[in-house]
């Protein structure tokens, strides 16, 4: 009996504590006693018996797993639902770029887009500095600032590490505009010299000429930006009828020297305090739009 055990264990089919168990069943076959080995088949014949009683019913752990597997899939359909929405509300809002000059709003005619386009290649190629234009119908509800700063980062206008970008902001609807200047840009387009860009486009657009004021804005931008670089900007318009759209303002310092001339110093004074410079690192972009201010336009086109 033992060396048949023993074959068992070697063959991994009876372990020892069961090669005990088996001695002591075969101790109680000889003695007559069933006693020793009752529990087994009791636990057979009551196993026996439930399984019996439980035929053809599922078992509560059937019920159980299949609770936790419809709690389950509600709570992945929830998610995905979620899940879902947040992307929906995450998604991006502003208008995709098709350019440095981009019209969503249909004002600029091909002309317009044409001269546009060559004038803010020709400053990119000579200063390496990006012009970009948006015309847009609203701004969703948004803040014009908001607005016009988000689009700014959202587009990525400037080369990577230098944020030399400018950015114009047209909203139709509300007859409103932005300037918003790269941080890398605001020492050259300062407030102060963003202003003057968009005072130039204003007459412009009151009349409805929304390309001959963008261009007459972005040139002025484009020859301080020249005269930062120590170059003197080549710009050629496409068509004849923009040759005369810009044929460049005064340098700010001789404004300085006239009012001095026609004896109001003070006056000078408190326009270059309220109206400032900019200083670098401050907040890109300025604020050009208000009636106080004569930038708010009046009179829509057509």
């Amino acid at each position: 009996m033992r060396s048949m055990l023993t074959r068992l264990v070697g063959c991994g089919r009876l372990r020892p504590a069961e090669w005990a168990a088996s001695d002591a069943r075969s101790a109680a076959d000889a003695a007559g006693d069933w006693s020793a080995v009752s529990e087994r088949p009791a636990t057979a014949t009551s196993l026996a018996a439930h399984t019996s009683s439980m035929a053809g019913k599922p078992s509560s752990t059937f019920y159980n797993r299949l609770a936790a597997r419809k709690i389950f899939c509600s709570v992945l359909v929830m998610v995905v639902v979620l899940a879902s929405g947040l992307t929906g509300a995450a998604a991006p809002k502003y208008p995709t770029p098709v350019g440095n000059i981009n019209d969503f709003s249909g004002v600029l005619t091909a002309d317009d887009e044409a001269n546009l386009n060559a004038l803010v290649a020709s400053v990119l190629e000579q200063t390496g500095v990006t012009f970009a234009v948006a015309i847009v119908d609203n701004t969703g509800g948004e803040s014009l600032e908001f607005y016009a700063a988000n689009l700014y980062e959202e587009w990525g206008i400037g080369e990577k590490g230098k944020d030399e970008g400018l950015l114009i902001l047209l909203v139709m609807e509300d007859r409103t505009l932005k300037a918003e200047v790269g941080y890398g840009l605001e020492p050259v387009i300062t407030d102060r010299r963003a202003g003057e860009c968009l005072d130039l486009m204003l007459p412009y657009f009151r009349e409805g000429e929304y390309g001959k004021g963008l261009y007459a804005g972005l040139m002025r931008a484009a020859e301080y930006v020249a005269k930062d670089r120590g170059i003197t900007l080549e710009v050629k318009p496409v068509t004849e009828d923009y040759g005369d759209v810009y044929t460049g303002a005064p340098d700010p310092s001789s404004l300085a020297w006239l009012g001095l001339l026609l004896g109001a110093p003070m006056a000078l004074v408190g326009l270059l305090i309220w109206r400032g410079n900019g200083a670098p690192g401050a907040r890109r972009g300025s604020t050009w739009w208000t009636e106080s201010s004569n930038r708010q336009l009046t009179k829509s086109a057509g």
